[in-house]
């Protein structure tokens, strides 16, 4: 309906949704302000239940496609059984409030990057997000106790809220969850889409990172955002990828010099603790994964291992510090050799005290978690099944030294104190190294 002169004698669609005062022109200043399509289309219903019922401003920009099909949908199902009986916590949005209450609402941080004539996705909803966040927790926290737990699950009530920084952060955890723990479920109708499929929350990490610029401000949200995404794809048996975002989270660690003792002495010990976490899984990481794709390593034994008696959980700190200390063992040098094309031979007595450092590592204390010691017998088979093969590969070419040998029979070796160690723990203690053993993305089988 017009009003004289050819003003709209009503408010606009956006301003009658949001609660806020309307100009009433076309385009409206509040429409105009943050790009919004200003529209009159709705009718006004003079029957039906009162009260405030509307969405806040981010359902805007967010309507699924008009032929459904968006695959990150708000009411999806939790994921399969290994979560099961999960309940989210419910929280009101403080803009939800706030709208209600009859407010203006500023634009948040998130959504000045999506303003725009063109709608974007919705995001993933809270409840899916608090699942996942739920499964990390549970199986992969023990070897990989990066995150601040509190924090990201009071974040995983509101992803409309965060910025796209943060965001990013748990639909990477989210989606490396997802790929290590193999959550996807067959299909039994094959034109049905699975909406939070491993791969569906992978491409929504990688769009939400398109909507800022990482190197404007390097945070440690971007390590971990990129070490997850190295996770994610490792999984996915896609060796490129997965090197491209390892080492674009190592980079990131050196923007914020986390291989610098004194950076640590300025922040807290909880803080200075999980950052010295950070550093030392990507040291162990880098490695892992150079091993396995014979690539040389970056990263140094320059600060201080993060503490054990001091953490929340003093057997989980004690092992994973015996991880760090069973790939120290292997000298960076041996990296350089393992690419095999630098022309100087590897020194077979090294190579020897290589071997010998890992084969008899002090094992684990009993008090050490079962997941925990998985993770070190895996490893440590692992690595002696990767110095069995290269020095199997270039021992005619290498310096000939009598006491270099090594068992000849040490793949077969490994193999049965794998399955000696698989066949004696709960099934969940294995489930955290998913698809891979070692590097926790790595398979052993390939090494034997």
């Amino acid at each position: 309906m017009q009003g004289f002169g050819g003003t709209p004698s009503r408010v606009c669609d956006n301003c009658r949704r949001r609660k806020i005062r309307c100009n009433r022109e076309q385009p409206c200043d509040k429409c105009l302000e943050i790009s919004l399509v200003c529209e009159y289309k709705d009718i006004a219903r003079r029957k039906g239940p009162k009260g405030r019922q509307a969405p806040v401003l981010t359902s805007l920009r967010s309507k699924v496609k008009s032929d459904g099909s968006s695959t990150l949908t708000h009411d999806a199902q939790p994921i399969n059984n290994v979560i099961a009986g999960f309940s989210p916590v419910s929280m009101v949005s403080l803009n939800d409030c706030l709208s209600l209450a009859g407010y203006d609402v500023p634009l948040l941080t998130s959504e000045l990057y999506t303003a725009g004539p063109a709608p974007g996705p919705p995001r993933i909803s809270s409840t899916q997000l608090q699942a996942h966040l739920h499964v990390f927790l549970t199986y992969l926290y023990p070897i990989m106790p990066v995150v601040d737990k509190d924090a990201l699950l009071i974040d995983c009530a509101n992803p409309e809220a965060l910025g796209p920084r943060r965001y990013a952060l748990l639909v990477a955890l989210s989606a490396a969850a997802h790929l290590q723990l193999n959550l996807d479920m067959p299909q039994e109708n094959a034109g049905v889409d699975i909406p939070q499929s491993g791969q569906s929350l992978l491409k929504e990490a990688l769009r939400t990172l398109q909507q800022f610029d990482p190197l404007e401000d390097p945070h440690v949200d971007n390590v971990l955002t990129m070490f997850f995404l190295f996770a994610a794809y490792g999984n996915l048996r896609k060796t490129h990828q997965a090197w491209h975002y390892l080492n674009q989270s190592i980079c990131f660690a050196y923007m914020l010099k986390l291989n610098v003792e004194s950076t640590y002495t300025a922040l807290g010990q909880h803080e200075a603790d999980m950052f010295r976490r950070i550093y030392w899984l990507l040291f162990i990481t880098e490695r892992a994964y150079a091993l396995q794709t014979c690539r040389p390593v970056m990263l140094r034994s320059t600060i201080r291992k993060p503490s054990v008696f001091q953490s929340e959980s003093p057997t989980m700190m004690y092992g994973f510090n015996n991880l760090i200390l069973l790939f120290e063992k292997i000298i960076p040098d041996f990296y350089d050799w393992n690419i095999g094309d630098l022309g100087e031979p590897c020194n077979l007595s090294s190579f020897a005290n290589i071997y010998k450092s890992v084969a008899f590592a002090s094992p684990l204390l009993d008090e050490v978690s079962e997941t925990s010691r998985v993770d070190f017998v895996l490893t440590q088979q692992w690595l002696q099944t990767r110095l069995w093969r290269f020095y199997m590969d270039r021992k005619d070419f290498c310096q000939a030294q009598n006491n270099s040998d090594l068992p000849t029979l040490l793949p077969a070796i490994a193999g049965k104190s794998v399955m000696a160690c698989l066949s004696s723990v709960a099934q969940k203690s294995t489930d955290a190294h998913g698809i891979g053993a070692v590097g926790y993305f790595l398979p052993l089988s390939n090494s034997l």
